[in-house]
């Protein structure tokens, strides 16, 4: 990590699923919340060192009954 900064996913989130939390040493650490994400994918483009992906949710499966 260089101590590069960069805030432009959070910028482009209309949703405010991405949020920065400022650590000890004054860096930002990035928080995301799941349950906000629309999965509209506007943080990915973005994001100069292609930090951001996108995938589907794992279902839960259900146990089967023996």
């Amino acid at each position: 990590m260089n101590g590069v900064q960069c805030r432009a996913c959070q910028d482009h989130c209309d949703a405010r699923a991405i949020r920065f939390r400022l650590m000890p040493g004054g860096r930002s650490q990035p928080q995301f919340d799941a349950e906000a994400c629309t999965g509209c994918g506007e943080c990915v483009v973005p994001c100069p060192v292609g930090a951001i992906r996108l995938a589907e949710p794992k279902q839960q499966q259900e146990a089967l009954a023996c």
